[in-house]
């Protein structure tokens, strides 16, 4: 949970921000990392008493919390980090398909010398993290990589969109993908993973956005059949095939 000293650091880096959105920001961080897990308990007097202020911001950011569906209230001062639901990793990943397929088709087209290096940095990067075996490193420079294949699309909309999905999308992946992880074998997980980006990077590199498109829907496709099994889910007993991916 966030210290007195965080918050202070904070405020003294965004003076300007309002103090229940750097409480609420600080919560949802946590949880997205999966440094709060589902059931962890809040108490708005305990946490405020520990960073020496009053109660009024943290309802603020806790009721915020409630409303994006982050906690659940547990009485009336008091809330528990909410569940994993399934359906809605589901729901992120078709919302994925539809954005990240294509924001890969225009980042071929539209990036940058800037963004390509970028993103050739961030590769030789997740290439590092994979042969040290490094998970942590690993998802890190993986959801940069990500973040800059949309930056390097210069859509704005897409941008705002894909912004939109991050934060449930990073605490799905958090918690999903490395139950898939330990339920394999790490290098090769890593490796596995670490190859279908090169292949997207290659795709953005030389300009072939179909490629590009492809090589992202493939990865999320796969990301689709690894969380039917690891779940036991019949949620999504179709999930879309490699074939219909590259004729979407």
């Amino acid at each position: 949970m966030i210290t007195k000293a965080q918050l202070d650091e904070r405020l003294k880096q965004n003076p300007f921000t309002v103090l229940w959105e750097v409480i609420y920001q600080s919560i949802a961080d946590e949880i997205s990392h999966g440094l709060l897990l589902p059931g962890d308990k809040i108490n708005e007097i305990q946490l405020a008493n520990s960073l020496g202020i009053s109660r009024t911001p943290i309802k603020s950011a806790i009721s915020k919390l409630v409303d994006d569906g982050l906690l659940i209230k547990d009485g009336k001062r008091s809330a528990l980090v909410s569940d994993l639901n399934v359906k809605d990793y589901f729901s992120l990943y078709e919302a994925r398909m539809g954005l990240e397929g294509y924001a890969a088709y225009l980042a071929a087209k539209n990036a940058s010398p800037y963004h390509l290096k970028l993103l050739k940095e961030t590769i030789s990067k997740i290439h590092d993290a994979t042969h040290s075996g490094n998970y942590t490193e690993y998802r890190n420079y993986e959801k940069i990589f990500h973040l800059q294949i949309v930056a390097s699309t210069n859509n704005k909309y897409i941008i705002h969109m894909y912004d939109y999905l991050m934060q449930d999308l990073s605490r799905y992946q958090f918690s999903l993908t490395k139950r898939a992880r330990l339920e394999s074998h790490s290098e090769n997980y890593l490796l596995g993973e670490y190859r279908k980006h090169l292949r997207i990077y290659e795709a953005i590199y030389h300009g072939m956005a179909l490629e590009a498109k492809d090589a992202v829907e493939t990865d999320i496709v796969t990301m689709y059949k690894t969380i039917c099994v690891i779940s036991g889910s019949t949620l999504l007993s179709n999930p879309p095939s490699d074939s219909e991916s590259e004729s979407s």
